[in-house]
């Protein structure tokens, strides 16, 4: 059994603007950059950091999956990341 060190800091990334000011058609975090969302671009420094910290994204109701598939694939872009918890 692997033994993770406990988080003593946690993240919140508040990803739930409308993007209504920016005139897209998506929620601002999930509009693309390149070929990755804002909110993908705002969790690498999160997983870029060597210490263990605890992840809360809070999204527009619905959207929940979509963050999920985007914190996933950001994590999975940094090497050596462990991720712990529920995932939706």
């Amino acid at each position: 059994m692997t033994v993770l060190p406990v988080p003593d800091a946690a993240v919140i990334v508040v990803a739930a603007g409308s993007g209504t000011r920016l005139g897209a058609a998506a929620p601002k975090a999930f509009v693309g950059i390149d070929a990755h969302t804002v909110l993908w671009h705002a969790l690498l420094p999160v997983f870029a950091t060597a210490r263990p910290v605890q992840l809360i994204i809070v999204v527009p109701e619905g959207l929940e999956g979509e963050a999920n598939t985007e914190a996933m694939d950001a994590a999975a872009s940094v090497s050596g990341i462990h991720i712990v918890g529920p995932a939706l």
